[in-house]
């Protein structure tokens, strides 16, 4: 049987495994592009933007799983992750409960 997940320690999974590591990568893409590369700031801005979506698209995949694996409920994940501003829409959840029922 899985452990029992109470709201915070999903939610604080979510920001540890997802939120904490974009920011710090986004923030480090950022001062690596403007001062060791010398790129203006507002294209190394844009830029570290970019790479922190690609690594959120990443990362949140990985802690629906999680959540899924912890038998999570998909709606009780929604609700969650709007709360704790991981997700705004249904379509990721969607997409990766399909994937796992089709294997």
């Amino acid at each position: 049987m899985k452990e029992d997940l109470n709201d915070f320690k999903i939610i604080m999974k979510g920001q540890l495994a997802v939120n904490l590591p974009v920011i710090l990568i986004m923030l480090s893409s950022w001062y690596m592009l403007s001062f060791i590369f010398n790129l203006d700031y507002r294209l190394s801005g844009i830029l570290s933007c970019i790479i922190g979506w690609l690594l959120w698209n990443i990362l949140i995949k990985k802690w629906i799983i999680w959540c899924s694996n912890n038998e999570v409920k998909p709606d009780r994940i929604l609700k969650l992750g709007k709360r704790s501003l991981l997700l705004w829409g249904r379509n990721q959840i969607d997409e990766i409960m399909e994937k796992r029922q089709q294997n």
